[in-house]
């Protein structure tokens, strides 16, 4: 099973232009594909980084499969010997943390982003695929007019991503804030941890900020020790009970007492 809309394509059929980012093998930027502006992934390092290179392979291998209207499309892929690039979709909005740091969305578009990330979770996770690193950061946006909060979600960055059957206890991976107690523990990551992280990112749209940006959590163990406690943060101000519901029923301490994803999306 292949996405259809994935070509094969050489070093000669983009061009580069500005730097939007860097992930943790690659640098993204701003380019041009078949007269069309994209985001333009390319592997930093050279094949010698065998650990490197088999994540950023496998990033490859799984963005060959996923067609999400929620899941930022890919349009082409370059693997040479000497050039493993990624030609994706450019969503123009940038990352959501960016724009909840900005204060830049009302409540109903944070609502929107929480919603269209569960769909896009769910359909990885029908496809037994783990992203395992749910954060903001991981979330662009982009416009869409047909719904009344005016934008649409996309997750992005699959360099940590793996099928479930293959995930291992991996140091490497994941973001602090966003970690669930199994992964402190060093433990293997499952779905039930990706719902965690999507748990924490749903609390992040609420609240509107970064979560655990105080100086009780300027050091990431002290995160570790408060999680791992079964300890979580208060409820935001703008919470209602439905939310704080399904918030509280991602960030359960037990993976398997953790909330369906199915019932978000009734």
């Amino acid at each position: 099973m292949t996405n259809p809309n994935t070509l094969i394509c050489t070093s000669h059929d983009y061009t580069i232009g500005c730097l939007l980012g860097q992930g943790a093998y690659g640098q993204v930027f701003k380019g041009t594909f078949r007269k069309k502006v994209v985001a333009i992934k390319e592997m930093m390092f050279d094949r010698n980084y065998q650990y490197e290179y088999n994540c950023f392979k496998r990033e490859i291998e799984l963005l060959k499969i996923l067609n999400h209207p929620n899941i930022v499309e890919t349009l082409g892929i370059v693997d040479e010997p000497k050039s493993l690039v990624l030609i994706m979709e450019y969503v123009p909005f940038g990352s959501l943390r960016e724009l909840i740091k900005n204060q830049e969305l009302k409540k109903e578009m944070r609502i929107r982003v929480c919603y269209d990330i569960s769909i896009a979770l769910s359909y990885l996770h029908h496809l037994n695929i783990i992203h395992r690193d749910i954060k903001s950061g991981n979330v662009l946006l982009t416009t869409k007019k047909e719904y009344k909060s005016g934008i649409v979600a996309k997750l992005c960055d699959f360099e940590s991503s793996c099928y479930e059957k293959d995930s291992i206890v991996d140091k490497k991976i994941g973001t602090p804030i966003y970690m669930p107690p199994e992964q402190w523990n060093s433990k293997r990551l499952t779905k039930e941890s990706d719902i965690y992280s999507f748990g924490i990112l749903c609390y992040e749209c609420i609240d509107n900020h970064l979560p655990y940006d105080t100086l009780e959590f300027s050091n990431e163990w002290n995160i570790a020790m408060f999680v791992c406690q079964n300890k979580r943060l208060p409820k935001p101000k703008e919470c209602d009970e439905y939310f704080w519901k399904i918030i509280t029923g991602c960030w359960c301490n037990e993976p398997s007492q953790r909330i369906s994803l199915l019932y978000l999306l009734i």
